[in-house]
């Protein structure tokens, strides 16, 4: 549904209004805009979307979801994917095999700037707007303003790329200052969401440090040659050593087809030295220093060839939002129930949201505009509510499994390896594999044409 309709102060009104540009954002976008609702905006601090980050663990929930609110996305989407058919664990000093394992899920691993740029390019130019930061929002008493007026968006230009640590407001002397209304907001900011924080207060969920920083990389497979041949594992083998050190691991894979991910996980207690480091352009170095002991020749190649951009990240995880909506407003993905990586589960979640909401969105917006305006809100405030009453059990354990496990991981080492066979794993894992999307029962609800890339084609 188009509707570029401004109001009487002649600010643009929108359907709705993502903000973030990360996975949650980009895939809810895309769901609304292949079922027609094509009035929306997404709005991202960033300047530009950079192929940061590593891999992601895109289990069969995550790209049944990822099926349902875009097919064409999925099947790049699994193009892009190499299955996971072996999990190796060998000893990070000489590198010998400790154990192996079959998985007893679907589980691919997958570069995440892909995913990011497979959903950026499902949409039209002009619907994700770069180097925007939302300074405050205003959302009215719907008490005093009967039920229907816009959510207000005050925006300003992010002048440079800025930390998710560090988030300063703008000098409004510098930049250029905007104001945008949505019927719907839609916060997927991550973890440090000021949405959030806008909605329900800066102290309303806690955020837990893990006792741990995360270093990854991602660069070409080619990199990794030695002579004539690579030191890399079979595509389909996942290989993680371990050393007497509890909580270290070093992780790496074939990703997609000629792209090595490397994921690393280190003890640390205070990680100001880790935020110096990504600040400062010293992470590769950092990265070294971190895993010199970890001798075996494998390792110690890959920590030669690696390129400078390394990613740095302390782990750290949020306590589940109680009530994810305000209004007309939600707030889903990380900046609701942002987890540890330890349970591989938190893009699925993600994409899981997006769906729920995407189809409880396209049930109002695609329906003829009949009865009082107020009505009308009044059903996009119960189809929020919905969208968190649906999700917040399995989200809760979920991320309740995902941070006991991460502190558990604390503790291994090789002696006492990472649990990859014990049946309660095995259990919650192929409960949450089990998952399905909604079904759009309304025959008014058409995809988009079946193609690669829209903005391709319309540039």
């Amino acid at each position: 549904m188009v509707d570029d309709s401004c109001g009487k102060e002649g600010k643009q009104l929108y359907d709705a209004v993502i903000v973030g540009a990360g996975l949650a954002g980009l895939a809810t976008a895309v769901g609304l805009f292949e079922r027609g609702i094509t009035n929306i905006v997404v709005l991202e601090k960033a300047r530009a979307l950079q192929p940061v980050g590593a891999s992601i663990a895109l289990f069969e929930n995550g790209l049944r979801a990822l099926e349902y609110l875009s097919p064409s996305v999925a099947e790049r989407a699994r193009a892009s994917c190499l299955p996971i058919e072996k999990m190796v664990v060998k000893d990070g000093v000489e590198g010998h095999i400790l154990h192996e394992k079959i998985p007893n899920v679907h589980v691919n691993y997958m570069v995440w700037y892909l995913l990011q740029q497979f959903l950026d390019e499902r949409l039209p130019p002009g619907i994700v707007q770069l180097g925007k930061r939302v300074d405050s929002i205003e959302v009215a008493d719907d008490d005093t303003a009967g039920g229907i007026a816009p959510i207000t968006i005050h925006t300003s230009d992010a002048l440079h790329d800025i930390s998710d640590e560090v988030d300063k407001p703008s000098d409004s002397t510098n930049t250029t200052t905007t104001s945008i209304r949505a019927r719907v907001l839609i916060a997927t900011d991550g973890i440090n969401s000021t949405i959030r924080d806008h909605l329900f207060g800066q102290n309303i969920v806690r955020k837990v440090y893990h006792g741990k920083v995360s270093y990854r990389a991602v660069f070409p497979l080619a990199l990794l040659k030695n002579g004539g041949e690579t030191i890399c594992p079979a595509a389909g083998v996942n290989t993680t050593f371990q050393s007497d050190e509890q909580g270290k691991l070093f992780s790496y894979r074939e990703t997609a087809p000629g792209i090595l991910t490397v994921t690393s996980m280190a003890p640390v207690e205070d990680p100001t030295e880790d935020y110096h480091a990504a600040a400062s352009g010293t992470s590769r170095e950092r990265f070294r220093r971190v895993f010199r002991h970890f001798t075996a020749p494998e390792v110690q190649h890959i920590l030669s060839v690696t390129p400078p951009s390394i990613r740095i990240d302390p782990i750290y995880d949020v306590d589940v939002l109680e009530c994810w909506s305000k209004g007309r407003a939600i707030v889903i993905g990380d900046a609701a129930h942002a987890m540890s990586p330890s349970m591989g589960q938190g893009a699925n979640q993600s994409l899981e949201d997006a769906s729920v909401l995407v189809h409880a969105l396209t049930d109002i917006f695609t329906q003829p505009k009949t009865g009082l305006p107020e009505d009308r809100s009044i059903a996009l405030q119960e189809a929020l509510d919905t969208v968190c009453r649906s999700r917040i059990d399995r989200v809760k354990r979920i991320h309740a499994a995902s941070r006991a496990r991460s502190f558990g991981n604390n503790e291994t080492c090789k002696e006492k390896p990472l649990d990859l066979t014990s049946t309660e794993l095995m259990e919650l894992l192929i409960e949450i594999d089990s998952w399905r999307a909604p079904l759009d029962e309304k025959t008014s609800v058409h995809l988009a044409p079946h193609v690669t890339s829209i903005k391709s084609i319309q540039t």
